[in-house]
């Protein structure tokens, strides 16, 4: 995400200033405002933003809590993922 927000033609921000805006805080947060900012379609982007968020919250959980992920999670996980890099593409081009 921060490869499309440094590449983008809407408003790119450099990696640099994504860094300098990012330092103490949660740069997931930072990055998905940035990208909600410049996706057109208020719901589409509230919906990126959500689909974002349960993806992270479920990386967090198999990183650093004791839960195990059955292989329909997985494939779930793996399916978002992959919906929101298509959804990346889409609004950002494919670069």
């Amino acid at each position: 995400m921060k490869y499309m927000l440094a590449h983008t033609d809407k408003n790119p921000i450099s990696y640099t200033l994504q860094s300098d805006k990012t330092k103490g805080k949660d740069s997931h947060e930072y990055i998905i405002e940035q990208i909600k900012l410049r996706i057109p379609k208020p719901y589409e982007a509230r919906d990126f933003a959500q689909d974002f968020r349960v993806l992270k919250n479920d990386r967090v959980a198999a990183d650093y809590d004791t839960r195990q992920f059955d292989i329909e999670e997985s494939l779930e996980c793996k399916q978002r993922a992959d919906r929101l890099i298509t959804k990346l593409k889409t609004y950002f081009g494919d670069k």
